[in-house]
């Protein structure tokens, strides 16, 4: 899969469908994978991290929350970078809003296709080796399945009259034509609630559809005879672009929307691959061998953040003297396969100088074990440096079972030298 940029700046200025209130809105080329995100008050930006921990769902949209500052309605815009073959950019935003235009992202599109595209390079996208799904209240469910190219379906159970199902293959000419033009809808029933919200100032008849009564009430705006189905795929869309790199996979969303796509995505970062290292490769990286060697293959890393996991047989010599007639695995060693997963993006870090280093533990804070893991169990490691400076790296763990946090804590590492 290619990098593509955007050629040069673009400008846009609108309104908030939300706030109703004018924002400037600046996309800038950026080379490297992954966007950022930056928050304009006068002459300053602020750079917010570009993670699913900085965005929120509590207002009919995806809003960017960081401290006191919110900034509403990033989905179709996001939506468009990742429909249009995974542009990355610099995103420069001033004011309290996205702007929103007709409510589709046809605008940017249009703006996007106007000002160029470049390719920048190759990148392996996130995929999966198997299915994963996700169950929410009210029978809502989303699932993820391994494909060639990345696919959408999305099936809308019956509410109020309205029902239906769709399946898209997501390329940039099909985006365009196909999503970008669905224009945001709501049920008339939920008009009044929205306005005491303080929310859809910007928001009307002229640009979102509404049902009522088992009817479009105007019909003339709409672009598509089954547009609500496209507008789900196209916030869907803008919602896992806060993966912040290119994916791989079939989506099928059941009735969910963005507070269970939030939370979705969170939890399917531990099954994502990119990256993967073997156990002969982490062989090499690890001083740690057999049995101590915790750690049977990487799933994906990057700078900060790392995934393994750890098949666990009843053949483990742990299980033998461990509780034989109920055998769990140690909580010790569980924190001892986070910090081992640790130890291997270090090393990946210092891939030209990590041959007369170890690093040591030199602290364990906040410690915690939720539940038993057992024979049959695949723990997952998910491991995030929070700081390094010089020769000590502070990192946060969390073990998993499948969705359920097993164990957790914070490490700290020392660099020491050694002779050989």
């Amino acid at each position: 899969m290619k990098i593509r940029t955007l050629k040069k700046e673009i400008l846009f200025k609108g309104k908030g469908l939300h706030t109703g209130e004018e924002a400037t809105l600046i996309l800038r080329p950026r080379k490297e994978p992954g966007k950022r995100v930056f928050i304009k008050t006068g002459e300053s930006e602020i750079d917010v991290p570009f993670v699913p921990e900085n965005f929120t769902a509590d207002y009919r949209c995806i809003a960017l929350k960081r401290d006191e500052k919110v900034v509403l309605t990033f989905e179709h815009l996001l939506s468009t970078l990742t429909g249009l073959g995974n542009i990355q950019c610099d995103i420069v935003i001033e004011g309290k809003e996205i702007p929103n235009f007709d409510t589709s992202s046809s605008y940017f599109v249009k703006e996007i296709k106007k000002t160029g595209v470049e390719e920048t390079g190759d990148i392996s996208p996130f995929k999966l080796k198997n299915a994963v799904s996700f169950s929410f209240e009210d029978n809502k469910e989303i699932i993820f399945t391994p494909a060639d190219s990345l696919k959408v379906t999305y099936i809308f159970k019956k509410e109020k009259g309205l029902e239906g199902t769709l399946t898209l293959d997501i390329t940039p000419d099909i985006y365009e034509k196909e999503i970008s033009r669905a224009k945001t809808f709501i049920f008339f029933e939920e008009i009044e609630e929205v306005r005491k919200k303080g929310l859809g100032k910007g928001g009307g008849e002229e640009n979102v559809l509404v049902f009522k009564d088992g009817k479009w009430v105007n019909k003339e705006i709409m672009t598509y005879p089954d547009e609500f189905l496209r507008h789900k795929i196209l916030d869907l869309l803008g919602d896992f672009s806060l993966l912040n790199y290119p994916f791989c996979f079939h989506i099928i969303a059941i009735g969910t929307g963005h507070r269970h796509h939030l939370e979705a995505i969170k939890k399917l970062r531990r099954y994502l691959v990119r990256e993967e290292i073997d156990i002969k490769e982490i062989y090499h990286l690890l001083p740690h061998k057999y049995p101590f060697l915790l750690v049977d293959k990487i799933l994906n890393f990057d700078d900060k953040r790392i995934v393994g996991i750890k098949n666990l047989t009843f053949n483990e010599e742990f299980f033998q003297g461990h509780f034989p007639e109920n055998p769990v695995m140690p909580g010790v060693l569980m924190i001892e396969a986070l910090a081992q997963t640790g130890g291997i993006l270090i090393a990946k870090k210092l891939e030209h100088r990590r041959e007369n280093i170890l690093f040591y533990f030199a602290g364990i804070n906040n410690v915690k074990f939720r539940r038993p893991v057992l024979p049959g169990d695949t723990l997952i490691m998910e491991v995030e440096i929070l700081r390094w400076g010089g020769k000590v790296c502070k990192m946060c763990g969390r073990a998993y079972v499948g969705d359920e946090v097993v164990a957790e804590a914070e490490l700290t590492a020392t660099m020491v030298e050694v002779k050989k």
